[in-house]
């Protein structure tokens, strides 16, 4: 603390250069964690299939869409009675018309992206946290409607009393709210607000195998301990068996859950996708950044160990062994790097509102998260060892007649070279006389050898 405090603007511009660096590369990890977080919420995340539709062949005229004909759930259901749970879900936009109040005064909402029709056993699937309502009835009915806590809260501004009422769809439809679902977390490609019994779908045909609606998704729960790629030759044989001679190159296959977010060939209901080959570029980027800077602290502290090879000489001949010597330096590295993780973290947070304006997610450093602590502790002993180290076992093997006399230059050494025979040689300054035996190059003659009055 002492040689910080005495080298404000070295030790100023070391915590700065470092923490600059660390806040890009924080900032960088909380991107990739965030979107590598997407639906890991779900408890049977790993089971999880969505239903795509791919040629068989190219050139059929037949392109890759996440959308799949609307008979394949009921369908999957009676060839596959082995699948767990099997799920469609439609998505559309529309107007919702709220009547209240004794006059039946009308408010009315335009939703997009907003409101699913949806099987009962889409919620047997994915695991979202219901604050009202039985989820394996709730969606049972016809003209039955489940309402996410923030929409109910805009309807009717308590979501409590929200159940039991109802809402108009598109000024037609009557749909009465059977229960309310907790807000979906950000992290998720299904942004949920209105789901409806699927069973209220209209204006599509359930039975056509050919045809496709570009937001008409299908889901399975696979049973534990199943192969994907064996479902996948088998769904061969299930669109040969259900479409028409001419379209059985019009594949169907599974697509995991977890790959969802990260295919921009299929897409979501969130409409966003993020590239692994971004994710693997910022990774590399945020490696070069710690390396960068801590290349550019270890510049600074070479040169400021030599400013203290004095103190450094001083140490060993009192005594200090140079394991003392490392640790000490070590350990003045880490300070520098704690304060400089500390100011990263300030400097991310007025970072991150930007980001998310630009990228349009919302991502933030959550304390109670145990791998954003885990990181920023490895983050910082990383950065300590690769920073300090080198500087610290150059400084600790400096010998105390060296650092001592750091202060000669080479050209004052030649000047006092008077005489050299052999493996002898005379130095001369008035009013000394200095004797060295088994001298090297000239530049390293005084350093090298042994003093004599």
């Amino acid at each position: 603390m002492r040689n910080l405090l005495r080298n404000k603007t070295y030790s100023l511009v070391n915590i700065v250069g470092l923490a600059v660096g660390l806040a890009t590369v924080l900032v960088i990890f909380l991107i990739v964690q965030f979107e590598y977080s997407f639906d890991n919420f779900h408890k049977n995340k790993d089971r999880i299939y969505r239903l795509v539709s791919v040629p068989y062949k190219e050139g059929t005229g037949f392109n890759a869409t996440a959308a799949v004909p609307l008979p394949v759930a009921a369908g999957l259901r009676i060839d596959y009675p082995q699948i767990e749970k099997v799920a469609s879900i439609f998505g559309r936009d529309a107007q919702i018309t709220i009547e209240e109040g004794k006059e039946q005064e009308e408010k009315k909402f335009n939703e997009t992206r907003s409101i699913y029709f949806a099987e009962p056993s889409f919620f047997d699937i994915f695991s979202f946290e219901w604050l009202a309502g039985d989820p394996k009835t709730a969606l049972n009915d016809p003209n039955s409607v489940v309402l996410t806590r923030e929409i109910a809260e805009k309807y009717f501004g308590d979501w409590r009393s929200a159940i039991g009422k109802t809402i108009k769809y598109d000024n037609k439809e009557i749909y009465q709210i059977k229960g309310i679902l907790e807000n979906p977390p950000v992290n998720t490609d299904f942004p949920l607000k209105i789901v409806i019994s699927y069973r209220s779908l209209k204006n599509v045909d359930l039975n056509d195998w050919v045809g496709t609606y570009g937001r008409g998704y299908c889901f399975a729960l696979l049973p534990p301990g199943s192969d994907p790629a064996k479902f996948n030759l088998s769904l061969h044989d299930f669109v040969k068996r259900h479409k028409p001679a001419d379209h059985i190159n019009d594949g169907i296959i599974l697509q995991p859950l977890a790959d969802i977010h990260f295919n921009p060939v299929f897409g979501n209901f969130n409409g966003r996708t993020f590239s692994k080959k971004i994710i693997g570029t910022l990774s590399l980027v945020a490696l070069f950044l710690i390396i960068i800077a801590s290349v550019n602290f270890i510049n600074l502290a070479t040169v400021q160990m030599i400013n203290r090879s004095k103190e450094i000489g001083v140490r060993k001949v009192l005594g200090s062994g140079r394991a003392q010597l490392v640790v000490q330096f070590i350990g003045e590295t880490a300070l520098i790097t704690v304060c400089a993780v500390l100011l990263a973290l300030g400097l991310a947070t007025l970072a991150l509102p930007f980001l998310n304006d630009l990228l349009q997610t919302e991502i933030s450093i959550n304390f109670s998260d145990l791998r954003t602590i885990l990181f920023l502790i490895i983050l910082t002993i990383s950065v300590t060892l690769l920073a300090g180290f080198y500087p610290a076992v150059i400084s600790s093997g400096f010998r105390p007649i060296e650092a001592l006399k750091n202060k000669l230059s080479a050209g004052w050494m030649r000047g006092i070279i008077e005489k050299s025979v052999g493996s002898f040689a005379i130095l001369h300054r008035p009013g000394f006389i200095y004797l060295c035996i088994d001298y090297g190059e000239p530049d390293e003659l005084f350093l090298q050898c042994s003093s004599w009055l």
